[in-house]
């Protein structure tokens, strides 16, 4: 509570001298921070240590760089899902990124007949899906990696988007095909809800769980396909799953705080960590709800959500409010879901400038000589963190070009 309070008393201060957070000063003047430039210089440098240009897996990524002696051939759909969604907003801003390119190659990760059998069961596919990995690479025979639900739901949105970019009907097909293979992961075990996986377990440790990090993207991705869809295409069931997908997000995982738990496991107990983005995800689902249903109820629990969460997960230390953490990727969809609600609740904004003058710390104190970003931001260059791993690179290019996209037009893709 101390630590809060300290908090609250700072935030004002914080806010006034964040309001214009896009101007350094230079030589006694101010000149702007070009973000669009820095989002293209942060992929030039992705683009070259990560992607692969020659041999069976051309075009795709790796999962680090430089590539680790236990790496797979190209990395898992994971980090792909995550560079994807950063792409997608460097096409916003107008930048050539072959972006219909890595669209495309989305396609070598799906399992298109479900004949597969699974990696670690034995049991065989049913619904065509996007595996882990992609054909040839983590396959054995006819056997594939797993296939998660929450990779699937990423590759729904970033599917969706496609179909707005391109207006190809195609990919809105495959969003849907996409969405269908989630479906088989929804049951009514513990009041509702989608596992993790396809096995309904971590195969590392034996847990069957339904966590946020899958119902969150799944209720996103089903409201954008809906929302996405022309008129006489609508499906109202869609609608309807969205929103008990997201009743029971907030019936069984939010905590009193109105921040979220991770997950709950198959004998009823809750995992009560706590994380930016699994928040920040439910947030965006309300925001979402709102602007489909104009129901305000979504949008005052969004809000709720949103001033609880900087409160908790923000703190202050070397001159600026740093969203701490391992994970640097949990920030960014906390970010994405403050950019979401700022439109609809004025004070969205100063949380917005806060990450701003973080990130901008950040590029400017955190990072190495070639231009990684460290994973670990309280750290130094002894301590970085794993800075070779491409999501950790890939959030950065999402932050910088969604502040481009949010400076240049009030608003990013929700």
């Amino acid at each position: 509570m101390k630590r809060i309070l300290l908090l609250m008393c700072t935030l004002p201060l914080m806010f006034c001298s964040c309001e214009d957070t896009d101007d350094e000063v230079v030589s006694g003047g101010k000149t702007k921070m070009d973000y669009s430039a820095i989002a293209k210089e942060v992929f030039d440098i992705i683009e070259k240590n990560y992607r692969i240009t020659d041999g069976t897996h051309k075009g795709l990524m790796q999962e680090n760089a430089p590539k680790k002696s236990n790496d797979p051939a190209c990395s898992f759909i994971w980090p792909y899902d995550w560079y994807m969604s950063a792409v997608t907003l460097m096409d916003d801003l107008g930048y050539d990124v072959n972006y219909v390119y890595g669209v495309e190659n989305y396609q070598r990760y799906w399992q298109p007949d479900g004949n597969g059998i699974h990696y670690f069961t034995g049991v065989e596919y049913k619904t065509p899906g996007y595996s882990s990995g992609t054909a040839g690479e983590v396959n054995s025979g006819n056997k594939t990696g797993d296939r998660y639900y929450d990779d699937n739901a990423w590759v729904a949105i970033n599917l969706v988007d496609a179909y707005e970019k391109t207006k190809d009907e195609k990919y809105l097909q495959q969003a849907k095909a996409t969405i269908d293979f989630i479906y088989t992961g929804l049951d009514d075990e513990l009041s509702g809800g989608v596992w993790w996986n396809e096995a309904r377990r971590d195969p590392t440790n034996g847990k069957k769980y339904k966590p946020i990090c899958t119902n969150g993207p799944f209720t996103v991705a089903l409201l954008k396909y809906y929302k996405a869809c022309p008129d006489g295409m609508k499906d109202e069931s869609i609608l309807g799953t969205a929103t008990s997908v997201y009743n029971w997000m907030t019936d069984v995982l939010q905590d009193k705080d109105y921040l979220y738990w991770g997950d709950i496991q198959d004998n009823g107990t809750i995992n009560k960590a706590k994380d930016p983005a699994i928040t920040g995800m439910v947030m965006q689902c309300g925001v979402l709800l709102y602007e489909l249903t104009g129901d305000r109820m979504y949008l005052d629990n969004a809000i709720l959500s949103a001033d609880a969460s900087f409160n908790h997960f923000v703190v202050y230390g070397d001159g600026v409010l740093l969203f701490p953490g391992e994970f640097t990727g949990s920030n960014i969809k906390l970010f994405r879901a403050y950019l979401a609600l700022a439109p609809y609740y004025s004070r969205a904004k100063q949380y917005i400038n806060a990450y701003t003058s973080y990130v901008t710390w950040v590029y400017k104190n955190k990072r190495t000589a070639e231009g990684f970003f460290y994973q670990n931001i309280q750290g130094d260059a002894n301590n970085p963190g794993n800075i070779s791993y491409l999501i950790n690179q890939s959030v950065y290019l999402e932050a910088f070009a969604s502040i481009a996209l949010y400076q240049r037009d009030g608003k990013i893709r929700n």
